[in-house]
């Protein structure tokens, strides 16, 4: 392309040629008409010609002038031509790179993650079994330090994978709505062992109007849990304390998180290369304090990310105190028991508890264990009809001696309603008739006061239904993984297995799944391509399906899953009990809204 002083450089020339051009016609028009009129002598001829072989000379000069500097620009043009060839080229490869490096990481996930899937899979199911075995406690303590090894470099790929992820520009944060609270206590259950190990006692405090942050909430759980467990690491036989708030800003609100530690604190020179990886408190060669350092980088790299800050103050020998804010969401200002209320139940199993006395409806709350059983309470019959009929219970636990409308006419009422005569009945009254409750149909029959340890071990066994008739399928092509799952469930499953997605759209007809589990790296068919293959089945397009995989997911990847399947879980990140709950969880869910669009069919 012409730069402006090279166009006006060519404009002036051109000018300068057509006036030598006129002049030269002027001086031939002036010879002619001389000649006609007799006036010219050939003095003035030659002098005439002189002018007119100047002119020429000159006209040449500006025609080499002229030629030269279009061959200058015709050669620049090539030049910049050739540079944005390059650029382009070295544009794409930077683009290959990336796009490389992207693949190499997603790959990398996989092939890493996916034997110590294995290695902590085999370890549990291991410690399960020698613990019934005479010799398993000589053993079961070092399956433990074996399944805590492969744990803790599990974590170690997993940071540096998201660190290499955070540094290529490939990270994807996915925002929900979380009671950050909740999120607070979540973690410290994880980090109680470490807690424990060194003596430390914990001090949570929550401001009233804390409520709901909106951010990625595994990426907010990774933050605190790398802080506190920090914390808990440089600290013995002290305090960790852990104050939440909201601080009003003028264009919004922001979430601040402030944990504090009486443990041995870090000098300047330590506070000004703290967040840079791979370094560490105490990074001499005979350190005390195991760790790659990773931790805090990461940390600060997320916050920053999601909008936030983290800023540390620390003196040596006096603890240290970090801090970050997260920028909150106007949507997100309800309280938290606003929050826990309106948040669906991630309990396994619902169960409607109907009984007159409000002090055993409030001991059936808190006996029962949250993550088994999601408890609401009916104070009559008449009442629990309606919510039996609303909620489709996995199981309700009845009384007998009610006003108005007594327990025999409710068993009555639910054995004989479409919808509702196979949700297991458990009695539980004061009133000894085992006769008449197991004749009216009752799944069985406790007499008041109730044993919290049998009453949890007969809901678990009518909520669990029977086994040999729930059926669920597992979609795996590596061989260990496959069959750590198959030993996980078959005691209460009749499992099938399959290689690939092929295989498995082969074996549907047969198996027929209440739930599938789903690898997604797959030969000859992969996850999607099967997920994507049932869904346009209509027999399968509402089977519940659980994708366990290694594969590091972009957001465009976990939009689609999320659409289409209940549940997405890592491998070596849950334990044998969390797949087990999480597949009852989805199955009774299941059979609610198949008996939910059975009640408006009736």
């Amino acid at each position: 392309m012409k730069s402006p002083t090279q166009s006006n450089e060519l404009r002036v020339l051109v000018d300068t040629i057509e006036a030598l051009r006129d002049e030269n016609c002027r001086l031939i028009e002036e010879v002619k008409v001389a000649r006609r009129s007799s006036q010219i002598t050939a003095d003035m001829v030659v002098e005439q010609f002189s002018k007119l072989g100047a002119y020429h000379e000159r006209l040449e000069d500006q025609v080499r002038v002229e030629k030269d500097l279009r061959n200058s620009l015709s050669d620049k043009l090539k030049e910049g031509e050739l540079r944005e060839r390059e650029l382009d080229l070295a544009r794409s490869a930077a683009e290959a790179a990336n796009r490389t490096k992207s693949t190499f990481l997603a790959n990398m996930s996989h092939e890493l993650r996916t034997p110590l899937n294995a290695i902590i899979g085999y370890s549990e199911l291991l410690e399960e079994e020698a613990a019934d075995m005479e010799e398993g406690t000589l053993v079961i303590p070092d399956l433990k330090k074996i399944r805590s090894a492969g744990k803790h470099l599990l974590a170690l790929i997993n940071d540096i994978l998201d660190l290499s992820k955070i540094e290529a520009g490939k990270f994807e944060l996915l925002p929900e709505f979380f009671d950050v609270e909740l999120a607070v206590k979540d973690v410290l259950t994880t980090v109680l062992p470490l807690l424990e190990k060194n003596n430390n006692r914990v001090e949570l405090t929550c401001a009233p109007d804390t409520g709901q942050l909106k951010a990625d909430l595994v990426r907010v759980r990774q933050c605190l849990f790398n802080l506190i467990s920090n914390a808990s690491k440089f600290t013995e036989d002290g305090v960790i304390s852990i104050e939440l708030s909201r601080r009003r800003g003028e264009t919004r609100d922001w979430i601040v998180c402030r944990i504090s530690d009486t443990g041995i604190g870090m000098s300047e020179e330590t506070l000004a290369k703290l967040f840079q990886p791979f370094t560490q408190a105490d990074d001499t060669a005979t350190r005390k304090y195991k760790g790659t350092g990773l931790g805090l980088t990461i940390t600060k790299r997320f916050i920053e990310l999601m909008g936030g800050d983290i800023v540390v103050e620390s003196t040596y020998g006096m603890g240290a105190t970090f801090q970050f804010e997260l920028p909150a969401n106007s949507e997100a200002k309800m309280s938290a028991a606003a929050a826990i209320e309106s948040a669906p139940s991630t309990a396994e199993w619902t169960l409607l508890a109907i009984d007159d006395d409000p002090d055993v409806l409030e001991w059936l709350r808190r006996t029962l264990p949250p993550e088994e059983f999601h408890v609401i309470t009916a104070t009559n019959g008449v009442q629990g009809l309606q919510l039996a009929r609303q909620h489709i219970p996995d199981a309700i636990v009845l009384d007998i001696i009610m006003p108005e409308m007594d327990g025999w006419e409710v068993l009555s009422a639910l054995k004989s309603d479409p919808v509702l005569c196979e949700v297991p009945v458990v009695v539980a009254t004061l009133y000894e008739n085992r006769g008449m409750g197991f004749a009216l149909g009752a799944a069985d029959y406790l007499t008041k006061p109730i044993d919290r340890s049998l009453l949890v071990k007969v809901l678990e066994r009518v909520c669990m239904g029977d086994g040999a008739a729930r059926r669920v399928l597992i979609v795996e092509d590596d061989e260990a993984a496959r069959e750590t799952m198959r030993r996980t469930l078959q005691e209460n499953w009749h499992v099938s297995v399959a290689e690939n997605g092929r295989l498995a759209l082969e074996a549907l007809d047969e198996t027929d799944p209440e739930v599938i589990l789903l690898d997604l790296m797959m030969p000859e068919m992969d996850g999607f391509e099967f997920l994507e293959r049932i869904r346009a089945l209509p027999r399968w397009s509402h089977v519940p399906v659980i994708v366990v995989t290694a594969k590091e997911l972009t957001g465009a990847e976990r939009t689609i899953l999320q659409s289409q399947t209940e549940k997405i879980v890592e491998k070596g990140s849950y334990r044998r009990r969390d797949l087990l709950s999480e597949i009852r969880r989805v199955t009774s869910n299941r059979r609610r809204a198949l008996a939910a669009q059975a009640a408006l069919e009736v």
